[in-house]
């Protein structure tokens, strides 16, 4: 039985995939071999200098550019500038031999069967013996590309498709073969989740896989439903944007990020790949195609071209200004509110579900706005449910890659559950929608739910194999596939004033779990003490956590105040020994100066470092800085990247370092060199990796 570890990785192709992936092996201390082709041409600039084509700057000169726009990338690739030293550059004609030491090689070229296959084999000619090969195609199936390679290459070879950015975006699809051992499938799994930080979805090796595949065709059927009624950019943008659980780029905003080639690329070649889908015919719709190929006819692709579906524009006294793309005219026009009489008596509804269902459930306004988010809402899930068994076999996996690849914070089947599935599907029928079979089986078998509630979360989700309820897996990176504790809100499970992500489910040998979700200890009568501004809870183990969920961004007021002095009196009991100031709220994910030792990771607490920690409060307010001394006076600060720490380290961090830090000392600290530089030897002494976040354990507090 083979025993697998990556201690070496390589990355071939240095675009902006594949040097983000190497960036987020480096990020995780795993040296990089990152490989590019060699240029067929010199630049003006290399024949000014009189250098040739067998030079090395100019063999190296794609490789090099690539690491050069990683490293300026925004937001940052690496969690500090200097782990860009881990990667190791080289080209594909001189440097092959280089891959030999790796334990994982990573293929990340563009989007050609027939170079990826040509690679592969240059690959098995140096790989070593028991190295694990991957592919980040974003839908070319596996299996054609490990053709005609031995079987021992085959073996260990997979797809391992990343979403850009990877450091930020937590969805992993990994695609097996028929040929893979499931050992290297099991180790590729606890890899990416424990050490890079990864949500995976164990993928069939179907066209463009999960998150691409329902992606892809819900927006070509949102395009052209727009098309065909005249919505205006505005108009989508600010009814599938937060409205409904996703992220602020919405639908036009997402692609000008994204890029209007790539994401053309991405569906470019499904309609061939998928004869069996009854809804390929909508890749052909001509209105929307014809938008879309004019837009790339003028090079209009997004903002890495100035200009897509909005274009910045300098107004008076040097503001910047968004216009919009009116695509009945192709012009730019100036920015105008966007108002739906529905969208104004609902947009403040808590929670997501309830409001949800009174913007397009049953009963719901069927004005403009309700129309348009029923029609593309309805058909995405129905959509979804029809590629249940084809390309996944549980309609979790579905959700997950929804909610970690697009940040979405309900996958389609949360959605259906949270509208209510009966209803929605009498819904669904008389507007002649198609309704998967197994999903009134479901219901007719007396099943009204696709996922099973219990304490606050989901515990279980409909099998298709055994027409009930299975327990929902863990994640083997020790987080969970549970659906978002978002969707447990949506169903009125939680307290009012919860906000919160997956829920807890504990890994072998730990005695904690490996991802804390404060939404599910909330709903399990775990909140001590709560007001409109922050909530007191009980991690367990002695640990409290201190949460801050105003509206306006964790904004200090009153309301927090009285919830610190709680605190406060809470840690002078001796059941407590220590606290945590974090919460799970969307705007606090990975920080650019994260750091982890090696110890740090060892930890079973390491949860507390995980990237949807809070945003550090050190310095917020002079009360609350008062407040903090306090703490910190009378405890030992256990981590705290953003602050020196002040004493000896909690259970988290390897070295001490001492040092005292005055409420006087806040701005002197931000100018003064010599208080700069002590937080920097205080960063590096301890390792910190608790980047956006505080925790002061009592003195002599073992965990």
């Amino acid at each position: 039985m083979n025993s697998y570890a990556i201690h070496r990785a390589a990355v071939i192709g240095a675009g902006t995939m594949g040097a983000s992936i190497a960036a987020l092996l480096a990020n995780a201390g795993i040296p990089v071999v990152l490989l590019d082709a060699v240029p067929d041409t010199l630049t003006p600039d290399e024949e000014k200098r009189g250098l040739t084509l067998q030079h090395p700057a100019v063999r190296n000169r794609l490789v090099r550019a690539g690491l050069e726009r990683c490293q300026n990338a925004s937001p940052a690739n690496f969690a500090l500038p200097e782990f860009a030293e881990r990667i190791t550059l080289g080209n594909t004609e001189d440097d092959m031999q280089r891959l030999s030491t790796a334990d994982w090689i990573v293929e990340a070229i563009y989007e050609n069967l027939a170079a990826k296959q040509k690679l592969m084999a240059k690959v098995e000619a140096v790989r070593k013996s028991g190295a694990i090969v991957s592919s980040n195609t974003s839908g070319i199936p596996i299996t054609q590309i490990g053709a005609g390679r031995s079987a021992d290459f085959r073996k260990q070879f997979l797809g391992t498709h990343f979403f850009n950015p990877p450091r930020y975006l937590k969805l992993l699809e990994i695609i097996p073969t028929v040929d893979t051992d499931p050992a290297v499938v099991s180790f590729m799994q606890g890899f990416a989740g424990s050490v890079l930080g990864k949500g995976v979805v164990l993928c069939k090796d179907t066209p463009n896989f999960v998150g691409n595949r329902i992606g892809s065709l819900g927006s070509t059927f949102m395009a052209n439903y727009i098309s065909d009624h005249g919505y205006t950019v505005e108009e989508v943008d600010a009814l599938t944007g937060p409205l409904i659980g996703n992220p602020k780029t919405a639908t036009f905003r997402l692609l000008d990020l994204v890029g209007l080639d790539v994401a053309a690329a991405v569906g470019g070649n499904l309609y061939d790949l998928i004869p069996n889908d009854e809804s390929r015919e909508l890749m052909r719709a001509n209105k929307a195609n014809a938008l879309r190929d004019d837009m790339l006819k003028r090079g209009w692709i997004g903002n890495k071209a100035g200009q897509g579906f909005y274009k910045a524009v300098k107004g008076a006294g040097g503001k910047t200004d968004y216009w919009v793309l009116d695509t009945q005219t192709m012009e730019y026009k100036p920015p105008q509110k966007v108002k739906f009489e529905s969208v104004e008596k609902a947009k403040d509804i808590e929670p997501l579900g309830a409001r949800l269902k009174a913007l397009f459930g049953s009963g719901a306004s069927e004005d403009r706005a309700g129309k348009f988010l029923w029609a593309t809402q309805s058909w995405a899930m129905a959509y979804a449910a029809r590629r249940v068994p084809e390309i996944v076999d549980d309609c979790y996996q579905i959700d997950n890659a929804m909610r970690w690849g697009y940040q979405r914070q309900l996958g389609p089947f949360e959605m259906w559950d949270a509208l209510g599935v009966a209803e929605t599907v009498k819904r669904m029928e008389a507007d002649g929608t198609q309704v998967a079979p197994w999903v009134k089986e479901m219901l007719a078998a007396g099943v009204p739910a696709f996922y099973q509630q219990a304490g606050g979360r989901a515990v279980g989700y409909y099998d298709l194999g055994t027409k009930g309820y299975k327990p929902l897996p863990a994640n083997p990176a020790g987080g969970s596939s549970s659906p978002s504790a978002d969707f447990a809100e949506g169903l009125d499970f939680r307290t009012p004033s919860g906000r919160g992500g997956a829920a807890a489910v504990g890994t072998a040998g730990s005695r904690v779990p490996a991802l804390i979700s404060l939404g599910a200890l909330k709903a399990q009568g775990r909140e001590l003490k709560a007001n409109d501004s922050a909530s007191l809870i009980d991690l367990g183990d002695g640990v409290l956590c201190l949460e801050f969920h105003t509206k306006t961004l964790n904004a200090i007021d009153q309301y927090i105040g009285e919830l610190m002095q709680a605190a406060l009196d809470a840690l002078e009991l001796p059941q407590y020994a220590g606290m945590v100031i974090g919460n799970e709220g969307e705007a606090f994910w990975p920080r650019r100066r994260a750091r982890r030792s090696a110890a740090a990771r060892r930890s079973p607490w390491r949860a507390l470092g995980l990237s949807r920690i809070s945003k550090l409060i050190w310095g917020s307010s002079r009360w609350v800085w008062d407040w903090c001394r306090r703490a910190a006076a009378s405890r030992r600060c256990c981590g705290a990247s953003s602050a020196p720490p002040c004493g000896r380290p909690g259970p988290t961090l390897s070295r001490t370092c001492s040092g005292s830090f005055r409420p006087s000392d806040r701005r002197r600290h931000r100018r003064a060199p010599s208080r700069r530089k002590h937080l920097d030897s205080c960063r590096k002494a301890t390792g910190s990796f608790l980047t956006a976040s505080c925790c002061w354990a009592k003195p002599n507090a073992r965990f």
